[in-house]
């Protein structure tokens, strides 16, 4: 086809110029040179093109093999976030567990707490009102008190002067026996010294004798057993009988003085037992009622002791619930931090839903861009090969190098591999996955939260369960491989196509074939490139959802350790409650002992005061 062009073209140069057959015969060899050698170049592009349709096939299946890579490694991350989820399932139910739980005792503290408010202040009110009551008790015992002291110092003054008067008569008394004694003792020496032995002189019977001197004096019979006695007792060897008439008549006036004065001794003695009596009585009577106001005062002391006891008990357990109360008040401040803690956790957990969602979309938008860019490479190699053959067609006639570096440089201009057209878009969809996935974590970086839009901050659609995605997403990596085969087989069948092209091509260089090549490895290469930056986004996601289900994990043992040691505390106050109740009950008794002995102290000297009374009467 070339040949007839060429004649074509000499023939009709040949009627316009005319020439001679040396020169024709010189064009013709020159331009049989060129021929040979464009077909020589043409048999060296053949080769190199057919060689890079092996390469370009080989680059398929290598990038087959790294999609199927892809594949399963995103299979794997669907797995981990099933088991991921599953977890935070599970986190989610013991969550509404304790938080039911939680509210339960609030709640329960909440009663408890206005219940001892209210007995609180009914108990100040109690406390006030036994104070009250406590200081008019303390003033009205004070005075009788004082009274009674009055009185016990009256008593023991009467008393002095009772035991006064009691020790003079007794001495008075002791002194008039002597002085009997002492008359009495003259009177015998007086009758022995006078009458003899008053046995010698009984016998004789002109005397008279006591009886007939004095018939009925029944006092002088008296007298006379006495002196006989006494006589008798003082000497036991005499057996004195009778008494002569002289010392009768003398016995006669002497025991008639002596009768007097014993009458005025008894008068007087009987008055004084009478006085004695009188003062024992009133003193026996006035003990008596000094030891009955003493018991009840005792009495009175002891139920005053034991009020006073009673309200300082009352005191002491009013202080307590206060005490306890000021724990429960502070328990409140562990109370507001748990709640604190609940609040970050149900943030942390919407943070980790928003999360779940933008993996989910961002595993999505892989899959969507990575068929995009098959569709894309198929595209291309479809279109190359129009191209090339409306190439070979408007190269009709030779062109100068001038002109054919012109349109290499409009082919390179025009040979703009399709995918990068599609680069700003991918780079735009790869801007918003970033503008998606943006950390918003405690430990965040400020650039992060600044360069974020309101946009990327609401809540995202609600995805399917983990089942039916992962059906879908085994479907679709089955059908994306049956779509792979056949357009394996389609790329085999353009290749063959292009190769044909190819080899009726004539003005083709090697240059145009080296950009080519250069611009396929690039695309392949930018497209692994984004796939493996994907990949680390999405790794770098599963890993700081991870780090998040374990702080939430912390955060969860954290408040069972508050609730843990809430506990304790209430079981050591339980404890502390039970030791004073001990303590409270080891002072009463110690103060019923204390009570005990002075009631024995009481009762001793009461007893000891009586035995001295006992003993004048």
């Amino acid at each position: 086809m070339s040949e007839s062009k060429f004649t074509r073209h000499v023939h009709l140069n040949a009627g316009a110029i005319s020439t001679s057959a040396n020169e024709l015969a010189q064009k013709h060899l020159k331009l049989f040179q060129e021929y040979s050698r464009l077909k020589a170049q043409h048999a060296v592009l053949k080769k190199a093109i057919i060689e890079k349709g092996s390469h370009f096939s080989l680059l398929g299946g290598a990038v087959k093999k790294e999609l199927e890579k892809i594949t399963q490694a995103l299979d794997a991350a669907n797995f981990d976030l099933e088991a991921k989820i599953e977890e935070n399932e599970n986190l989610h139910e013991d969550l509404s567990e304790v938080k039911h739980i939680y509210t339960n005792h609030v709640n329960g503290l909440y009663a408890q707490i206005a219940e001892l408010e209210k007995r609180i202040e009914e108990l100040q009110i109690e406390i006030s009102t036994l104070q009250n009551e406590r200081r008019n008790q303390t003033s009205t015992l004070k005075q009788e008190k004082a009274t009674l002291v009055a009185e016990v110092e009256q008593l023991k003054e009467s008393l002095n002067e009772k035991t006064r008067v009691l020790s003079e008569n007794e001495d008075h008394m002791r002194m008039s026996d002597v002085n009997l004694k002492s008359e009495i003792e003259s009177l015998r020496a007086i009758l022995l010294a006078k009458m003899g032995n008053l046995e010698d002189n009984a016998e004789r019977e002109d005397l008279p004798s006591l009886e007939t001197i004095i018939p009925a004096s029944e006092a002088l019979k008296v007298l006379e057993e006495q002196a006989k006695d006494y006589i008798y007792a003082l000497r036991e060897q005499t057996t004195l009988k009778g008494l002569p008439h002289e010392i009768a008549e003398k016995l006669k006036i002497s025991s008639a003085t002596w009768s007097e004065e014993l009458q005025e001794l008894v008068a007087k003695l009987e008055a004084a037992e009478g006085k004695t009596w009188f003062a024992q009585s009133r003193s026996d009577d006035v003990s008596f009622n000094y030891a009955d106001r003493a018991k009840e005062l005792l009495e009175d002391k002891s139920g005053n002791q034991k009020a006073l006891d009673d309200q300082a008990n009352q005191i002491s357990e009013f202080q307590k619930t206060i005490a306890d109360l000021q724990v429960q008040l502070q328990s409140q401040d562990g109370v507001e931090k748990i709640k604190r803690l609940e609040s970050e956790k149900a943030i942390l957990e919407e943070k980790i839903n928003k999360q779940k969602e933008e993996l989910e979309e961002s595993r999505k938008a892989l899959e969507i861009s990575v068929r995009r860019e098959l569709e894309v490479s198929i595209r291309q190699v479809v279109e190359e090969a129009p191209k090339l053959t409306a190439e070979k067609e408007t190269q009709a006639e030779f062109v100068l190098p001038e002109k054919a570096e012109g349109e290499e440089e409009e082919e390179e201009e025009v040979f703009v591999y399709p995918g990068a057209d599609r680069k700003p878009t991918d780079q735009s969809e790869d801007d918003e996955d970033d503008e998606v996935f943006v950390y918003r974590g405690e430990d965040a970086p400020a650039t992060e939260e600044t360069t974020s839009t309101p946009e990327q901050v609401a809540p995202l659609e609600v995805i399917s369960s983990p089942v039916s995605n992962n059906k879908q997403n085994t479907e679709k990596h089955e059908e994306h491989e049956q779509h792979e085969e056949h357009g394996q087989y389609e790329e085999l069948e353009k290749h063959e196509v292009i190769n044909d092209a190819v080899e009726n091509e004539d003005k083709q260089t090697v240059e145009d074939m080296l950009a080519r090549e250069a611009t396929l490895k690039n695309h392949y290469e930018n497209q692994i490139r984004q796939l493996t930056e994907r990949l680390q986004m999405v790794d770098s996601k599963a890993v700081r959802y991870a780090k998040k289900v374990e702080t939430l994990e912390d955060r969860l043992k954290a408040n069972s350790a508050v609730e843990d040691n809430l506990r304790l505390e209430i079981e050591k106050l339980q404890k502390d409650y039970l030791k004073v109740e001990d303590q409270l009950a080891t002072t009463e008794k110690s103060y019923q002992s204390q009570m005990d002995q002075m009631t024995e102290y009481f009762s001793s000297f009461h007893n000891g005061q009586g035995q001295p009374n006992t003993q004048s009467r």
